[in-house]
């Protein structure tokens, strides 16, 4: 038993020093010192993108763990290709608690893309706490635009009836910062092809319009 549990310990330490290697991140991974990710020489702007599975399928294409996400990077070619420095913090099951675990970019981010607060919803957070934990981030980066992205009141997955005060919330607070509030539900309503059957992630056509909904609102920034 003892030699069966050394050979799978050297094993897991084998594949971390392999994706260590690769430079990869394990799922969830969240990197200290983040670098700007783009192709421009100089980039109009740096956006960062901190979000749920939501933001973790527009930018690897699914919320699987399965899957080769380390070689898709859709939202931030996305962004590269409006002339921004992107990168992208997403995990699922993400709440604004998990802002606390993000953050330390290499600069300062001219834009924030917020898009957070689904799973809020679903655990029944308490909204005096996602609220504190959303301007106690932002706060860091007084000057930057901030994006928020609203969430859809999906029924199966409970949130049908606490949504539409969350979204209220972001776009009084969009307003009163003077950034931007993207209308997922508004958005969204009509395209049931965009929805997966718990009505709240997204098919690949789903996923497309996601991403061009970030990027419309990001083109909305001051």
């Amino acid at each position: 038993m003892r030699s069966s549990m050394r050979q799978l310990w050297l094993l897991s330490v084998a594949v971390l020093a392999v994706l260590a290697l690769a430079g990869c991140q394990l799922p969830g991974s969240i990197p200290s010192g983040w670098t700007w990710v783009t192709t421009m020489t100089d980039p109009s702007a740096r956006v960062a993108v901190v979000g749920d599975s939501l933001t973790w399928q527009a930018e690897h294409g699914s919320s699987s763990t399965t899957d080769p996400y380390y070689q898709r990077h859709y939202l931030i070619d996305a962004l590269d290709a409006q002339g921004w420095a992107a990168r992208v913090a997403a995990k699922s099951g993400a709440t604004t608690t998990s802002l606390s675990m993000w953050g330390q970019w290499a600069s300062p981010p001219d834009v924030i893309v917020m898009a957070l607060g689904t799973n809020d919803n679903y655990y029944s957070m308490p909204m005096t706490t996602s609220v504190t934990n959303i301007r106690t981030y932002l706060g860091r980066w007084p000057n930057a635009c901030v994006v928020y992205v609203g969430v859809v009141p999906s029924v199966p997955r409970g949130i049908a009836d606490t949504a539409p005060a969350w979204n209220d919330w972001l776009a009084s607070e969009a307003a009163a910062r003077g950034g931007v509030f993207v209308d997922w539900a508004g958005i969204s309503t009509g395209h049931p092809d965009w929805f997966m059957s718990d009505l709240l992630h997204h098919t690949a056509a789903g996923q497309q319009a996601y991403r061009q909904a970030i990027t419309d609102g990001i083109q909305r920034c001051p």
